[in-house]
C-alpha cells in the first residue's frame, strides 16, 4: 500500500471518528429523552438514522464491531417501528451497547493514533 494512500485513508478515518464523537454525543442526549414519560419518539428516529449512517461506513473504515452494532441497533429501531411497538428494555439495552462500542471505538483509535506518533 502506497503511503500517500495509507495517509490519505488516516485521514479519513480520523474525519469519521471525529464524527462519531458527535454522533455518539447524539445518541446520548437522544436515549436520555426517551427514558422520559412519556418517551419522545423522535428521539427513537434520531438513534436509528444515526446507528444508520454509522452502520454504513464503520465496516468499510475498519471498525466491523461498531458497524455490527449499530446494524444491530437500527434493525432493530425500524422492526419496533414497523409493528408500532413501544420503546422497550432490547431497544435500550441495544442502545446502550451501541454507545459502549462508539466510544471504546473512540479509545482505540486514540491509543493507536498515539502510537503512530
Amino acid at each position: 500500500m502506497n503511503q500517500e494512500f495509507y495517509s490519505s485513508f488516516e485521514k479519513i478515518k480520523l474525519r469519521f471518528i471525529g464524527l462519531l464523537k458527535e454522533q455518539t454525543d447524539q445518541i446520548s442526549k437522544a436515549s436520555v429523552s426517551i427514558r422520559q414519560t412519556p418517551p419522545n419518539h423522535s428521539d427513537l428516529i434520531v438513534i436509528r438514522d444515526i446507528a444508520h449512517r454509522i452502520a454504513g461506513t464503520a465496516g468499510t473504515l475498519g471498525f466491523h464491531t461498531l458497524g455490527q452494532q449499530a446494524g444491530k441497533t437500527e434493525d432493530l429501531i425500524r422492526r419496533r417501528d414497523a409493528l408500532g411497538s413501544k420503546i422497550d428494555d432490547d431497544v435500550m439495552k441495544a442502545v446502550a451497547h451501541l454507545l459502549e462500542v462508539c466510544e471504546s471505538c473512540q479509545a482505540d483509535y486514540a491509543v493507536q493514533d498515539v502510537r503512530r506518533n
